[in-house]
């Protein structure tokens, strides 16, 4: 390879054979990419993760099949996937799936997580190399996609956290990753990231903290602001006996899905005002199927199926102003207005017939009103789907054009309030890790 003072270009460059006998990617040439490896290298004294390494064993995700290992009956431990693990270093555990305690203790023993341990995400698209570390007390285990580490402490464990999760290490990681589809971090490549020791965290744990603070502090404006707009829009029933045992008519089934979630007495309940089913004032369409094999990364957002978009797109099918419902996987029923173009995907697209009626925003806003029943819309085992016949009889109240506009501006209110109390936490967040991504590449 030349040296990297000859390089000009960092899209346009050559590389000698003798130097691809292992790889022959070019993203893994890139000069920028190379220049940070060979910088944090020197940096490290050649001190890497397999330094610090007691343990790293991979889980794995019982087959469907296996009735033991979803039979919750004599207890359950939580299952830890990709979307749990955060770049803050710590477990999201306000959603997560669930694996019986035999196969926890049998055939997945060497995977299970205990308070202390760390976690790194090694498999799918976005940031690689993505790091948590268990809380105190916890017991769990984790699919195929993330490896448990076992150090000699918790503090060793929290430091290798704050260390992977930077921007110049995910970068590192990154460039070692294979696969196009769903990239992936083999251990010998995870094991001989270098690692640079004697690193002051101080700000950035200091700044995680205030965002503890301030997340707690939103949750509760945010509570507020949900119960504001149930008192507007919906009530809810008494909840009764009558939700665990409970008669529903055949007619009431026909053409819809027959899960008993769907008639639970407790459920949103319109107020007595007009209203209007949602097929009837919006139009209903499916997104179209994109792979990321066929996409050229561009300013266009890619809405799947999960609540952030997984890649870009030089063009789009959907114009701005558009709600999208997630129609497959975890998050299926998931409520999304959009002010922008987008290239809708793996959804459902829904959008006002007449906006001098009822405005898409509003639409949407009542749509988030809904957003754990249509949760509970979701059908099959494996891979969860909502369908457009699920959505279409929701029931839309109707209210006045300047009256809708009222609700959306005092929305925009409170969410701009809570926007700004979070954008402050993160920023200072984000600085702290800029300060220790500067000094790696000094």
């Amino acid at each position: 390879m030349r040296k990297m003072s000859e390089i000009q270009n960092d899209f346009c460059f050559q590389v000698g054979v003798l130097d691809m006998s292992v790889r022959m990617d070019a993203e893994f040439f890139r000069p920028s990419f190379a220049h940070i490896e060979t910088i944090v290298s020197q940096k490290s004294r050649h001190r890497i993760l397999a330094d610090y390494v007691l343990s790293m064993n991979g889980g794995a995700t019982p087959r469907l099949s296996d009735c033991s290992a979803y039979d919750l009956t004599n207890g359950a431990v939580p299952f830890i996937r990709v979307q749990n693990l955060t770049k803050y270093g710590e477990l999201n555990l306000d959603s997560y799936k669930e694996i019986s305690r035999s196969i926890h203790e049998g055939a997945l023993a060497r995977s299970q997580v205990h308070g202390g341990d760390l976690l790194i995400k090694i498999t799918g698209v976005g940031r690689m190399a993505v790091a948590s570390v268990a809380p105190d007390g916890f017991e769990g285990n984790i699919n195929q996609h993330v490896v448990v580490v076992k150090t000699e402490s918790k503090e060793k464990a929290e430091y290798l956290c704050d260390y992977l999760n930077l921007d110049v290490i995910e970068t590192i990681a990154k460039r070692h990753s294979t696969g196009g589809v769903r990239p992936a971090l083999d251990y010998t490549s995870l094991r001989n990231i270098p690692i640079v020791e004697g690193i002051d965290f101080t700000r950035l744990r200091n700044s995680k903290k205030a965002i503890k603070v301030a997340e707690a502090r939103c949750l509760e404006l945010e509570a507020s602001l949900q119960a504001f707009l149930e008192e507007l829009l919906v009530v809810k029933n008494k909840k009764t006996n009558g939700d665990l045992y409970y008669v529903q008519s055949f007619y009431e089934m026909i053409g819809n899905s027959w899960t008993p979630n769907k008639f639970k007495r407790h459920g949103l309940k319109q107020k007595e005002t007009d209203s209007f089913s949602l097929t009837d004032i919006c139009s209903l369409t499916k997104g179209q199927s994109i792979t990321s094999k066929n996409v050229v990364k561009g300013d266009f957002e890619v809405i799947g199926g999960g609540k952030t978009s997984p890649y870009s797109s030089v063009t789009y099918n959907t114009e701005s102003g558009a709600i999208t419902i997630s129609a497959s996987g975890a998050y299926a029923g998931y409520v999304w207005f959009h002010d922008k173009p987008i290239f809708a995907s793996d959804c459902i697209v829904v959008r006002s017939k007449d906006e001098t009626s009822f405005l898409t925003r509003y639409v949407s806003e009542v749509l988030k009103v809904y957003q754990q029943q249509l949760y509970s819309l979701q059908r099959g085992a494996g891979q969860p789907h909502v369908y457009i016949s699920d959505i279409s009889n929701l029931q839309i109240p109707y209210m006045s054009l300047d009256r809708q506009k009222e609700i959306i501006e005092t929305v925009d209110q409170k969410r701009k309030v809570i926007k700004n109390i979070r954008d402050k936490a993160y920023l200072q967040y984000e600085e702290a890790c800029k300060e220790i991504n500067q000094y790696l590449l000094s």
